[in-house]
């Protein structure tokens, strides 16, 4: 058997996408998991995202058995990557070539640091990253809500306007990022096709902040925060039904979005807003 691997820069081509998909549905059959959100196959077609894939072909039979996805989705030059093998291949090294051919492309990349993920439950994933030097840090849930018109006078949401120190003043006190670390941020939001940074009032007054992406007809939402004095009053369980209305009158398919597990408080405005869990996934540093 003869194996190849190469690597393929985002936006990739219909040919390699209709691989993958098919792989990831194979291997969906085999082990009973959703494979194409670790694969970024919502991002592989988009040119404005930072990714690529690392392709293993079985030469022999004209065959894609293995294919590791790298996304830096929040540009800051780190990567999340995950690696699907064909059930077929298994346990013959091919996903410890594949994970040495990703350590190489990330190396090639000048990437600022990486994170493994696998799919909860996947325990073949799991093996293969923990052989190779990993070792468990954090998980993130996904959560999903349909689109539906609600009640919005609590807050007003407008798009982004000037207002960075504002936002930086949030991030550090939401998230515990530096003022370098918002500003990249706000710079990598301000320019995503899609995407956009909004301020949410009540009053005439901030109390919070979140950004939308629409990929796919599916809405997502990211850096959602409230400001710590106003936590505990309702804003945030506002700002979310603001956005699924606002996905509602888009005709939206979906919001989504991502949290981690620990996150208990998180949780609960997420489940009061209408969120249920669809997925988890489990993230590995070295």
């Amino acid at each position: 058997m003869n194996i190849s691997i190469i690597t393929a820069s985002f936006p990739v081509d219909a040919l390699t996408y209709e691989e993958v998909e098919q792989l990831a549905a194979a291997a969906q059959q085999a082990d009973g998991k959703d494979y194409s959100t670790p694969l970024h196959l919502y991002a592989a077609q988009q040119s404005d995202m930072q990714g690529f894939y690392v392709l293993a072909y079985d030469d022999d039979a004209d065959k894609l058995v293995a294919v590791a996805a790298a996304l830096d989705d929040v540009g800051f030059h780190t990567f999340d990557w995950s690696l699907v093998v064909d059930p077929l291949y298994r346990n013959i090294g091919v996903g410890t070539a594949m994970v040495d051919a990703m350590q190489q492309a990330l190396a090639m990349r000048q990437s600022a640091g990486d994170l493994a993920v696998v799919v909860e439950g996947a325990s073949f994933g799991r093996a293969l990253v923990e052989k190779n030097g990993y070792t468990y840090s954090f998980s993130e849930a996904t959560f999903e809500a349909v689109p539906m018109l609600c009640e919005t006078n609590a807050v007003t949401l407008r798009p982004y306007a000037d207002d960075e120190a504002a936002l930086i003043e949030l991030y550090a006190d939401a998230f515990g990022d530096t003022a370098d670390e918002s500003q990249q941020l706000i710079d990598y939001n301000l320019q995503r096709e899609g995407t956009t940074i909004w301020l949410a009032e009540s009053n005439g007054q901030l109390v919070g902040t979140v950004t939308t992406t629409v990929l796919n007809n599916e809405r997502w939402i990211t850096a959602f925060a409230t400001k710590r004095e106003l936590r505990g009053q309702g804003f945030g369980r506002a700002i979310l039904q603001h956005v699924k209305h606002d996905a509602a009158l888009a005709s939206n398919d979906v919001v989504l979005l991502d949290v981690e597990t620990e996150n208990v408080k998180a949780l609960a405005v997420y489940e009061k807003a209408g969120f249920t869990k669809t997925a988890q996934l489990d993230y590995f540093a070295k």
